[in-house]
């Protein structure tokens, strides 16, 4: 079903599939209003989220259907991810057959591992972690038991509205539309979430523009060194409440935060998170599993 709300953004949620109970779905409605509260616009944007099996250790994940080109000075275009977009053209349409087959109608998708949403029965081994659902209290730790149900170890749940925050950041546009070889997604239509991005280099005691760099510099600035990099995050806003906000001081540079740039690429990781020197705090770091987050920070 769809919910919808009354706030600075209006985030319609269609929950998809039968996993998504009353106490789950309120637990992500939580998480919507938290962002919806920050944010600013007039139109309503679709968001559909499903819990379902995820490949490999993912644990969530989310992305715009799309991002689509609006006219600016001084470039021809900037392309924008659809929610953002909806806002500056003031047109609510989602996603077409076009731009998205699969989801017309939707502005951001968002997917859980349902392997992380049921607690194994006792007698059987695993060593998946359980999802935290209480919006109230931290994860707890549960017992871990083999095949024959005897107690050898316990594990740390984890706490799903900490993931659910960080994807809906990723779906609302906070994520890279770089190539790993330097490239963009779309050629002379730069995405607005790239502008940010700036690099020391050549100089590297100063903060340059990324993107008229030739893709070659590109795509090594984005392989520079996972959490000591030349990359940085160059918003006047966020530099502003990183001066005086952020601990420890080393991974900023005159208040731009340092971006997330391991030597091997990680598709929808790399370039697309604030580097993980600045620990659990802050809600687009490339984190752990132990973070704990309940409210935004200076990320919108």
């Amino acid at each position: 079903g769809s919910t919808q709300r009354a706030y600075a953004l209006d985030i319609a949620v269609t929950f998809e599939g039968t996993a998504w109970d009353a106490k789950r779905k309120a637990v992500f409605n939580e998480v919507v209003e938290l962002w919806e509260k920050q944010l600013q616009g007039s139109q309503t944007v679709q968001l559909k989220v499903s819990l379902t099996p995820l490949s490999g250790s993912v644990q969530g994940w989310g992305r715009p259907t799309c991002s689509r080109r609006v006219a600016a000075f001084p470039v021809a275009y900037v392309r924008y991810p659809i929610a953002e977009w909806a806002q500056i053209t003031g047109n609510a349409q989602g996603a077409t057959a076009q731009e998205d087959s699969q989801n017309v109608g939707f502005h951001m998708l968002m997917a859980f591992d349902s392997d992380y949403a049921y607690p194994t029965p006792s007698g059987t081994l695993t060593t998946e972690y359980p999802w935290n659902w209480d919006y109230t209290k931290p994860p707890q730790t549960r017992p871990l038991y083999d095949a024959n149900g005897v107690l050898i170890s316990s594990v740390e749940e984890l706490d799903f509205v900490t993931v659910a925050l960080h994807e809906l950041g990723h779906a609302l546009g906070f994520l890279t539309e770089m190539m790993e070889d330097g490239s963009q997604l779309v050629a002379n239509e730069p995405y607005r979430y790239d502008i940010e991005l700036g690099a020391t280099y050549p100089d590297p005691d100063l903060i340059s523009f990324f993107l008229p760099l030739q893709n070659a510099a590109r795509s090594n600035i984005m392989k520079s060194g996972g959490d000591s990099g030349m990359l940085y995050w160059n918003g006047s806003a966020t530099r502003e409440h990183a001066k005086s906000s952020i601990d420890p001081p080393e991974v900023l540079l005159g208040g731009y935060i340092q971006m997330y740039t391991p030597t091997t690429w990680s598709s929808a990781s790399s370039v697309s998170h604030w580097t993980r020197g600045l620990g659990n705090d802050y809600i687009m770091a490339s984190t752990g599993d132990d973070a704990y987050w309940r409210s935004l920070d200076l990320t919108p």
